[in-house]
C-alpha cells in the first residue's frame, strides 16, 4: 500500500509537533503540516525563525520515519509582497519540506500571474515546489483555471495539489485529470463528502465537517486511478462530530479509514486484471 499522509485539517487544532506524533503513532508515513497561519504573519503556528522549534520538529519526523507531503496553505492576497515569503520558504528548507500548497485569491490575472511567477522563482532557490490548489471561492475555481495559470507561468517547480472535495463542488470528474502534463499532480487530498453540496455555510463545511473515506458518495476509487503513480495521498477529513477526540484518536481513526480505502481499491484492481 502506498503511504499515506495526514494532513494539518483533518486535525487543525494539533501543533506541527502533536500532529507528527499522532500520525507517526497511527501509522502514517508522512504528513501535511502548517507552520504559520494563512498569511506569513497570520494566526497559527509559530515556527519561522524559531530554530529550536524546528530542531524538535524535525527530531519527531525523523523518530517517526514521517517525510513531508505540504507545508499548507498559503492564501495568496493582493496585499502580501514575494518577498513576505522569503523567511516562510527558509523555514520550509530547514523542517525538510520540498512542497508549499498555494491558493490563489487575487482576481485580477496579470497581477496573480507576476506574483505567481515571481513566488515560483522565490522557491526554487529553496529547492521547493509550489502545489497549485483550486476551490470554487478563491481566484482559481476550477481545474481548467489553475492548469491554465501553471502552463501560462511555465516554471518547471509549479504543479496541482488535487482536493477530492473541491473537485467534485467544481463540476470535475476524477477523468479530467487526464488533461494535465504528466507528473504535474503532487499529491492527493482525499475525504468524503454528499455529490450534492450544503445548501449554505460550503465554506464553514469543506473547513470543518466532511466525513471519511468511504462514508460518502465521491468517487474515490476513480480519483486513484486517475492521480498518477507518482503523486502522494493524504488524508484530509476534518469531522466535527470528532472535534473534542484526543489527538491521537482522530489520527488513528483517519488512518483506518484510509487504510479500508485502499485496501478495498487494490481488491477492486485484483478483480478487474483477473
Amino acid at each position: 500500500m502506498k503511504p499515506l499522509s495526514l494532513a494539518h485539517l483533518t486535525i487543525a487544532d494539533a501543533t506541527p509537533s502533536e500532529l507528527a506524533l499522532a500520525a507517526a503513532g497511527a501509522g502514517f508515513g508522512a504528513v501535511g503540516l502548517r507552520i504559520t497561519g494563512f498569511t506569513p504573519e497570520g494566526v497559527g503556528p509559530d515556527l519561522v525563525g524559531r530554530r529550536d522549534r524546528i530542531r524538535n520538529l524535525r527530531g519527531i519526523l525523523s523518530d517517526g520515519g514521517l517525510s513531508i507531503t505540504s507545508i499548507c496553505t498559503y492564501r495568496l492576497v493582493p496585499e502580501r509582497a514575494v518577498a513576505d515569503y522569503t523567511a516562510v520558504f527558509e523555514a520550509c528548507r530547514e523542517i525538510g519540506a520540498q512542497t508549499v500548497l498555494i491558493t490563489c485569491f487575487i482576481n485580477d490575472k496579470e497581477r496573480a500571474f507576476d506574483m505567481i511567477a515571481a513566488l515560483a522563482m522565490l522557491a526554487q532557490d529553496y529547492g521547493l515546489r509550489l502545489g497549485l490548489e483550486f476551490l470554487k471561492t478563491s481566484a482559481l475555481r476550477s481545474l481548467d483555471a489553475a492548469e491554465a495559470l501553471r502552463r501560462d507561468v511555465g516554471a518547471s517547480n509549479i504543479g496541482h495539489i488535487i482536493d477530492a472535495l473541491h473537485l467534485c463542488r467544481c463540476g470535475h470528474e476524477p477523468s479530467d485529470l487526464a488533461k494535465l502534463m504528466s507528473g504535474s499532480v503532487y499529491g492527493v487530498q482525499i475525504c468524503d463528502a454528499s455529490l450534492v453540496a450544503p445548501s449554505r455555510d460550503l465554506a464553514a463545511a469543506e473547513v470543518r465537517n466532511r466525513l471519511y473515506p468511504g462514508e460518502g458518495e465521491l468517487p474515490l476509487f476513480d480519483l486513484l486511478e486517475c492521480a498518477g503513480p507518482d503523486a502522494w495521498l493524504e488524508i484530509e477529513a476534518p469531522k466535527a462530530e470528532h472535534a473534542g477526540l484526543p489527538i491521537a484518536s482522530r489520527a488513528d481513526l483517519a488512518f483506518e479509514s484510509g487504510r479500508r480505502l485502499m485496501e478495498a481499491y487494490g481488491m477492486r484492481e485484483v478483480r478487474r486484471r483477473a
